[in-house]
């Protein structure tokens, strides 16, 4: 519930007064540093999004955030946004992806590999 929220302050701080807060952001920060440590290497892969239900709705979360998340480069150019903001949709999208893998691992569902041509991974 508490991440629903903050994503409703999120979407008010883009027209009225900034709702999200440095505490905010660590929050999700560090629910970003479990999911990812419970899923360990398969973070540091491409994956198809696929799996149970409940990782296609956050699937599909993380690809919202990344609309989001350029939009509000768009808004940027006419208004000023928060760092913070920009911060708290970018993390948005990475604890999306790391609870999409988490979910997937509790169903024992195998992530397929994306091997991605635009970006070169380490």
């Amino acid at each position: 519930i508490h991440l629903q929220q903050l994503t409703y302050h999120a979407n008010g701080s883009v027209r009225g007064n900034l709702a999200i807060t440095k505490e905010d952001v660590e929050w999700l920060s560090s629910r970003y540093d479990y999911y990812s440590g419970q899923v360990g290497e398969a973070m540091k892969h491409f994956v198809i999004p696929q799996g149970c239900q409940a990782a296609m709705h956050l699937h599909r979360v993380r690809n919202d955030a990344k609309i989001v998340y350029r939009a509000l480069h768009h808004v940027h150019k006419e208004k000023p946004v928060s760092d913070l903001l920009f911060q708290f949709i970018g993390l948005l999208s990475n604890v999306a992806h790391a609870m999409a893998l988490y979910v997937n691992k509790l169903n024992d569902v195998k992530e397929i590999p994306f091997h991605t041509k635009s970006y070169i991974l380490k």
